[in-house]
């Protein structure tokens, strides 16, 4: 089939690899304008366009979707099917309406759970037991299109967002796979979605990183595995930023103030005071630092028993 790909970030990029290793023919590839990216702020592709122009395949990069040129050219290629992974924006009617026989947009969900931007961060956070990947047709509905594929995979206890984007990332490509096989076939089956069912995940800002250090250890360990690498779940020390990259849940009855650090332990670990239980902190990163080990962090920056985490 020819298809023509949206996509965006980093997750979307396992999807691609997918198709462009089958005997379907990827026309096109559209992604989001290059944009400044990292402390220096130069301009960066995203990673998507870094594959297409690695396989020689056109790139479009339209400001806005609406843009009639764009519009004209899409339409020429006349491609059978629109396939959307965390493209980032919504698509309008007029693109819903190009393709041969649908857009299809591989979600990182088990819909209709989790609608929206942030779903993987959304299952972590709730601390969920299994997350996992749903093929529906888009509609001018958030996320409200009929389902054609869905599969489920356990969360492993130590799964942060990185490690289960990747994972959920291939499964998607393994699912579209089975997906192309049966619109070929014409045995798509598209069932619609439970809507009293329906739950939304915002879209993650800075702030959302912000440590409650009131909250049970718990509920920050799972907001620490949900926002790596960003926003990152943040406290601050000496009035400036620390981002926890790693922490674990010590199930002992804590004491003191929230935040404060109760302990140094012998690993080096800082085990700091929660609304419920204690966290030991593993990895952080220091304001303009590089990522390190909790224990070189509190040797470096003399962090004692008794100093408070704001």
């Amino acid at each position: 089939m020819q298809i023509v790909f949206f996509g965006t970030p980093l997750f979307a990029v396992a999807t691609l690899q997918r198709l462009l290793r089958s005997r379907h023919a990827v026309r096109a590839v559209v992604t989001q304008p290059d944009r400044p990216k990292g402390r220096d702020l130069a301009i960066a592709a995203s990673p998507v366009k870094e594959l297409a122009d690695e396989n020689k395949i056109r790139v479009f990069q339209p400001e806005k979707i609406n843009d009639e040129q764009f519009l004209s050219e899409l339409s020429q290629l006349r491609a059978d099917l629109f396939i959307v992974v965390s493209y980032g924006k919504i698509l309008p009617k007029t693109l819903l309406e190009m393709p041969r026989f649908y857009c299809l947009n591989v979600h990182a969900s088990l819909l209709p759970k989790y609608r929206g931007a942030s779903p993987i961060a959304a299952a972590l956070l709730n601390r969920e037991r299994e997350a996992g990947v749903t093929l529906i047709k888009i509609t001018e509905r958030l996320d409200g299109g009929d389902m054609l594929l869905q599969e489920a995979i356990p969360i492993h206890p130590q799964d942060d967002a990185l490690t289960l984007s990747e994972k959920l990332s291939n499964l998607g490509g393994e699912l579209l796979m089975r997906a192309l096989e049966r619109i070929e076939e014409g045995k798509a089956v598209f069932c619609p979605q439970q809507e009293d069912h329906a739950t939304y995940a915002k879209r993650l800002k800075k702030e959302d990183g912000r440590i409650d250090w009131s909250q049970p250890a718990e509920q920050i360990e799972a907001l620490v595995r949900a926002l790596v690498p960003w926003p990152s779940a943040c406290t601050f020390y000496q009035g400036k930023r620390l981002q926890i990259w790693k922490a674990a849940v010590e199930a002992r009855p804590c004491y003191g103030r929230y935040g404060q650090v109760l302990k140094i332990n012998a690993s080096g670990e800082i085990e700091v005071s929660t609304g419920e239980q204690i966290l030991r902190l593993l990895e952080v990163q220091p304001e303009n630092r590089r990522r390190m080990k909790a224990g070189d962090f509190s040797r470096g920056y003399r962090l004692r028993p008794g100093d408070v985490l704001e």
